[in-house]
């Protein structure tokens, strides 16, 4: 079963668990003792074999690998205390920052986002740091004077440091409970927006089916990212989005709680999978398109059903989530008609078909037309 010690380990990062470290680098020790009792020779018959290079050539390989395992340790460690040493060091200058206006307060406010953020993963990873030292002293590997230093000072900085982003909250209370009031504000007024914009999404994208796709891109990249106007009255998706993570972000930076615009969020599924069906109507308009240009004598009517179910089969593939839409439906029968189509055009180029025959046909169609 894992252990207390054990979990402790997950508090800096998904590694291993550190015993697992220590039986790694045993079992490499281990061998290297196996290969030092080994003999240098052996004698076989009349042959002798010297196993030196061997023997010194394994040896350095487990050598190699037990120094990677605890470099790596002594590197995270190293890391770990550099890193948050350089964020308390930095954090503490910081939140002296005077607030003037709301640029400086919003700057303030970041950094005891930061504070908060990081508390939780910060407390938690003393101990497990301190049980790798213990390792890496047991397997004679020293850590650095400073390092081993930084880290036993750590715990009392943080705390020094965690008591004043509470003492600056505290200073600025008034600031932020004006401002948070009006993120508040900003927030209910940017739901009508979302509502707003969802709604004109819904009206505007092109989910009918249609065979002028160039409309159907202009209407998409106006949509997507075009400039608010007159077409556009509304904004754009990368307009709306782009203000809801800086919502979002001032949410967070107040302690409020961080509305998710599921809606905003179904917009751009929507969108990026209305592009690929658009991407497929085009292709199959174009491919269409280009058979019809076709010489009546040149047609390969059993080439182009096999092109036509390839088609068929790529559309299939599409996600299930557009297979409703009148955009996918339509192109689905577009495809179907062309399979229809395509034995009949095989049947008239058929040796039978006589000029009597033609002419039948275009008096039964109402269609003027040459073989």
């Amino acid at each position: 079963l894992e252990t207390e010690a054990d979990r402790s380990e997950f508090a800096i990062d998904s590694d291993p668990p550190l015993a697992a470290f220590d039986a790694r680098i045993a079992r490499y020790k281990a061998l290297q003792d196996e290969i030092t009792q080994l003999p240098v020779s052996k004698t076989i018959a009349f042959l002798k074999i010297d196993a030196k290079p061997v023997k010194t050539s394994l040896f350095t390989c487990l050598s190699k690998w037990i120094h990677k395992f605890q470099d790596y340790l002594l590197q995270k460690v190293t890391t770990s205390v550099t890193e948050l040493a350089e964020f308390i060091n930095f954090t503490d200058k910081a939140l002296d920052t005077e607030v003037t206006d709301l640029d400086s307060l919003l700057q303030v406010m970041s950094y005891l986002r930061d504070v908060r953020k990081r508390t939780d993963s910060t407390e938690s990873m003393f101990e497990p740091l301190r049980n790798i030292v213990a390792l890496l002293n047991r397997r004679d590997v020293s850590t650095p004077a400073e390092i081993a230093q930084g880290l036993e000072q750590l715990p009392m900085t943080w705390a020094t440091v965690k008591k004043k982003t509470t003492l600056t909250k505290e200073k600025h209370s008034k600031e932020q409970s004006q401002q948070a009031e009006k993120v508040k504000r900003d927030s209910k007024e940017f739901e009508f927006r979302t509502e707003e914009f969802f709604a004109y999404f819904k009206k505007t994208m092109p989910y009918e089916y249609s065979t002028d796709d160039e409309q159907a891109y202009a209407v998409m990249d106006r949509t997507h990212h075009g400039a608010k106007n007159d077409w556009n009255p509304v904004g754009s998706l990368v307009d709306i989005k782009r203000d809801a993570i800086r919502l979002n972000e001032m949410q967070e930076l107040f302690e409020l709680f961080v509305i998710e615009y599921r809606q905003i969020d179904q917009c751009e599924k929507e969108a990026k999978f209305l592009k690929e069906v658009w991407d497929m109507i085009s292709m199959v308009n174009l491919c269409y398109a280009e058979w019809r240009k076709t010489k009546w004598d040149e047609i390969k009517v059993e080439a182009l059903q096999e092109q036509n179910k390839q088609l068929a089969k790529e559309i299939k593939l599409c996600d299930k989530y557009v297979k409703n839409w009148p955009a996918y439906k339509g192109l689905e029968d577009a495809v179907k008609n062309m399979g229809t189509s395509l034995p009949l055009v095989g049947a008239l180029h058929h040796p039978a078909m006589r000029e009597r025959h033609w002419l039948q046909l275009f008096r039964t169609t109402g269609q003027a037309g040459t073989k």
